[in-house]
């Protein structure tokens, strides 16, 4: 698994302010940047599968593709973990939606 190189708020606030572009790398076909109402979007080959808020809040998406390198990605951000039970995709033991944002820390 590759590690990304920062999962929080605080670092890649960091990062993106310290970036000429504005969306540095984190890893491996992932960018993070500026979202609305100033979170962070962290975006994964070409779908934002993280949105970090600055209060603490953190929302996932799989933009439909729930792949085992999707998940990885996601779980390096989420309190918990994000997996499949029998076909059906689950975060910490409830069922979840691969199309919708879901709350990672409830």
């Amino acid at each position: 698994m590759t590690t990304l190189k920062a999962t929080t708020y605080p670092k890649l606030n960091d990062l993106i302010e310290n970036s000429r572009s504005g969306t540095p790398t984190i890893g491996n076909n992932t960018k993070a940047r500026r979202g609305p109402e100033g979170t962070i979007l962290v975006r994964y080959h070409n779908t934002d599968i993280v949105r970090l808020h600055e209060d603490g809040r953190i929302f996932f998406n799989f933009g439909g593709w729930d792949t085992i390198s999707t998940k990885l990605r996601i779980n390096q951000f989420i309190p918990g973990r994000v997996y499949h039970d029998r076909q059906t995709l689950m975060h910490d033991g409830l069922p979840i939606s691969s199309l919708d944002w879901n709350l990672g820390n409830r």
